[in-house]
């Protein structure tokens, strides 16, 4: 882009901001991450001292903060509205995590299809991860948890539970769409491989997992 890894940066940046803030769904989030990821690559292509963008933010007028008529001052003379135009310096490291809780978001819907998942604002990382935990998706919300240095007792308090719930009930507890609950969440996780002669359950793998996390 003319030359400007940094300018290309920005560019596509600001171009995924915009298709999560106005247009919701799944191909949008799909695109916003094409968007991010190319924003990532052009920023590593920087200098790490200039690898760092100009992040868009909301302008406030008049109207936004004394609720009066852009047209006119409080005398009721005419004016042109007093916007204030704030900058926000979004580094690589930010960009990247950005980045995560929309793939973060992109795993949910593809384990969950539920319409709710590709609307609305964009998740906080406690939002995302107590959903990741909810739906099992262990491993990325250990990855989001560390990434923005959040405490890791919720994930684990997630699989405890679902470890507890294994062992008392088995893997044969029917959701929806007739699929076992313990290996439909198991399967989304890296399971650490252990060599034994007796055959695995599916609670034996929830706890070979925990038993990962915490060493």
């Amino acid at each position: 882009y003319r030359g400007s890894y940094r300018k290309a940066g920005s560019t596509m940046y600001e171009y995924g901001l915009r298709l999560g803030r106005e247009l919701p769904g799944v191909k949008s989030l799909q695109k916003q991450a094409k968007c991010y990821l190319a924003a990532i690559n052009t920023l590593r292509l920087v200098d790490p001292k200039y690898a760092w963008i100009v992040k868009p933010v909301k302008v406030e007028t008049a109207t936004e903060e004394g609720r009066v008529s852009p047209k006119r001052d409080y005398n009721g003379d005419n004016r042109l509205p007093n916007k204030k135009q704030q900058v926000e310096i979004l580094e690589l490291t930010e960009l990247e995590k950005e980045y995560m809780l929309v793939l973060a978001r992109l795993h949910l819907i593809q384990k969950d299809p539920d319409p709710a998942h590709a609307t609305g604002p964009p998740l906080s990382a406690e939002e995302t991860v107590a959903l990741l935990v909810q739906a099992g998706l262990f491993d990325n919300a250990v990855s989001v948890s560390q990434a923005f240095r959040l405490s890791l007792v919720p994930v684990f308090e997630g699989l405890a539970s679902k470890c507890v719930r294994l062992t008392l009930n088995g893997p044969d507890v029917q959701k929806a769409g007739g699929k076992k609950e313990g290996f439909d969440w198991l399967g989304a996780n890296d399971i650490p491989f252990t060599h034994t002669s007796k055959p695995i359950t599916a609670a034996d793998q929830a706890w070979q997992l925990l038993q990962a996390y915490l060493e």
